[in-house]
């Protein structure tokens, strides 16, 4: 799979393999003139489980408190064209379906997800409320990096995804399957997260590129398929060394020093000068972009 040449430059950490490889396991894909070729790690749906064991009402209900959580956040910094809006409505459309598949079963153990789903949620909260509280330095470097050019209008809708990204599933989801223990038991439910990432793809692009792009570059899908495949393979890292951790607590010094140093060469300064800010305030005033399609619950 190819990324075309605009979003392959935002890209530019993936032509540091000699990186990659010193801190994480080697990243697949390899540049091919002004594209980058990435060999398929997402092998397909998994689907629902053959034998689910149910969630808690309670903590179905849970996960539905989370998401409204999750919607009032991303509302506040919708209204503001607050460049964090991008992030947190793609995580709200994560959250949104993924209490939707827990509460149809689709999981092996759907009340190990619900607190799989909580714990990894209460990272990127504790990080984004300590930036915002002015508790900085209680936020971690990846973090720190992408919160501080969304503020600084260094960055496209885009690199503000992708830096997300990079610190929720590079770091955090490391730390949660070790604070979990997580066991080989739990990897097809793991796995099944990419099904869920698979689905949500298509409104996210919807909503990003309507509401935040405003990129003239922009002319493939901001989670196209090749950038898929690049965070199911961030995911697969972040198994092996969260269950690493397990056994060399200085695995967390890894993860951390990998995390900061693809968010240092993702965060590539494109000065957006307000231009966001003003494509972001114009498609409000205009009323152009299309409701949110969230659960009813």
């Amino acid at each position: 799979m190819k990324l075309g040449l605009p979003i392959a430059l935002s890209l530019g950490f993936l032509a540091a393999p000699s990186l990659a490889v010193s801190i994480l396991p080697a990243n697949p894909c390899v540049p091919q003139g002004t594209s980058f070729s990435c060999p398929s790690v997402y092998s397909g749906a998994i689907g629902a489980s053959a034998s689910p064991s149910p969630a808690t009402a309670a903590g179905i209900q849970s996960l539905w408190a989370l998401r409204d959580n999750m919607h009032q956040r991303w509302q506040a910094l919708d209204a503001a064209c607050d460049p964090d809006a991008v992030f947190a409505l793609t995580y709200l459309f994560m959250t949104d379906s993924v209490a939707s598949h827990v509460a149809n079963n689709y999981f092996d153990f759907n009340e190990d997800m619900v607190t799989f789903t909580r714990t990894f949620a209460n990272y990127y909260l504790t990080a984004i409320d300590n930036w915002h509280n002015g508790n900085r330095s209680q936020v971690p470097q990846a973090w720190k990096t992408a919160f501080s050019n969304a503020e600084a209008q260094k960055t496209l809708a885009e690199q503000d995804l992708f830096l997300g990204m990079n610190a929720h599933i590079n770091r955090d989801l490391a730390y949660v399957v070790n604070d979990l223990k997580m066991k080989n038991d739990h990897k097809p439910d793991y796995n099944r997260i990419n099904d869920i990432l698979q689905e949500t793809a298509e409104p996210v692009n919807t909503q990003i590129v309507c509401r935040y792009s405003g990129n003239p570059l922009q002319t493939n899908p901001i989670l196209g398929a090749a950038l898929l495949e690049l965070i199911t393979g961030w995911r697969e890292n972040a198994w092996q060394n969260g269950k690493l951790m397990q056994f060399n607590p200085l695995q967390k010094i890894v993860v951390d020093t990998a995390a900061a140093a693809i968010a240092n060469l993702f965060a590539v300064n494109l000065g957006t000068n307000g231009q966001r800010v003003q494509y972001c305030q114009s498609q409000q005033a205009a009323n152009a972009c299309p409701p949110l399609q969230l659960t009813n619950h």
